[in-house]
């Protein structure tokens, strides 16, 4: 934890917007001097002087309470056997919702508790976001949530924890899309964004971009330039295999925290993919009205005549959708 408040400060000094923690804490750092003392044993002089150490919790604490920084907590359904019963408690909460319009709880993905970090780190810190995805059947991740929900409290993510703290906003505003429809979109401020019914963006994934990345070690040994950092939004994450963040979006494998970093850069340039409400309702009529007509056809004349005008509308379909797309 001090190597991470040591990153943290060199990130702020570097003139970071905000900085979210794609990392969780839920458990003290095993290398703090009281930690060690019970491990070994100690006595004597060493332990005095062991002791007498900064405990590194502590540390990180103090510097999160320096930076403007977000932390980020794990959603679950149901009771997880391999969870820490210690660790499990509802996330502090920094934003304050607003519905404007009716509320809308059924429509958000609920989850029932949250693995969050220490107690003392979670208080220090300026943000607190969910860092959970809800993936496609396929398993690909397609949609971001901005606003996830434990029973019926509202909780921010990473996502919206870091924009809100970069923005220096406090209330985060649900538009309701209508009666039991669903949320429309989300507000901070001037900047809205869409979001589907359940509080997701859709995000328009680009090809990998290696200039999004800086690694940590540059940071630490401060090999970088400062002014590439300044005035950004700063997500720390890993991208090791062995640690399990990999997820799929429709290009392949990426790590997880650029599921955040893509969403966000998506926000911060006005870029956003968007399906009317009205979208499922003429997907439903185009079906029926081309089956009522080649099945007439079909009925009225030869089969390749009836063959090949369901072959024209399934190409003008497919057509029509790739075309509204691009």
């Amino acid at each position: 934890r001090t190597v991470i408040a040591d990153l943290l400060a060199k990130l702020g000094s570097a003139g970071a917007a905000a900085v979210g923690f794609d990392i969780m804490f839920p458990q003290p750092d095993r290398t703090s001097p009281d930690a060690v003392i019970k491990l070994w044993h100690l006595d004597g002089p060493l332990r005095d002087q062991l002791s007498a150490l900064p405990d590194h919790d502590q540390v990180f604490a103090r510097q999160l309470e320096q930076s403007d920084a977000v932390l980020g907590f794990a959603l679950r359904r149901g009771n997880s056997p391999d969870a820490d019963p210690s660790a499990a408690h509802l996330p502090l909460q920094k934003s304050r919702f607003i519905y404007a319009g009716e509320a809308q709880p059924g429509w958000l993905h609920t989850f029932t508790g949250a693995i969050t970090s220490l107690p003392q780190l979670e208080a220090a810190a300026k943000g607190n976001g969910a860092l959970t995805f809800v993936p496609d059947g396929d398993g690909v991740v397609r949609r971001v949530p901005l606003v996830l929900q434990i029973g019926t409290t509202p909780v921010a993510t990473l996502v919206s924890e870091s924009l809100r703290l970069a923005l220096g906003a406090r209330n985060v505003v649900l538009k309701s899309a209508g009666q039991d429809s669903g949320l429309a979109e989300l507000r901070m401020g001037d900047l809205r964004m869409p979001t589907t019914p359940n509080g997701e963006l859709w995000v328009h994934y680009s090809l990998p971009e290696p200039q999004r990345y800086l690694p940590a070690w540059k940071v630490l040994s401060g090999e970088f330039d400062p002014a590439q950092l300044a005035g950004q939004i700063i997500l720390v994450g890993s991208s090791a295999q062995g640690l399990m963040d990999l997820r799929f979006n429709p290009f392949g494998v990426m790590p997880g925290v650029e599921a955040h970093a893509q969403a966000l850069e998506q926000i911060l340039t006005g870029h956003f993919l968007q399906r009317p409400s009205w979208a499922h309702g003429l997907e439903t009529l185009v079906v029926m009205l081309g089956g009522w007509l080649v099945g007439m056809l079909t009925l009225r004349t030869r089969s390749v005549v009836g063959a090949s005008v369901c072959g024209l509308l399934l190409a003008g379909v497919l057509g029509g959708s790739w075309y509204a797309y691009s």
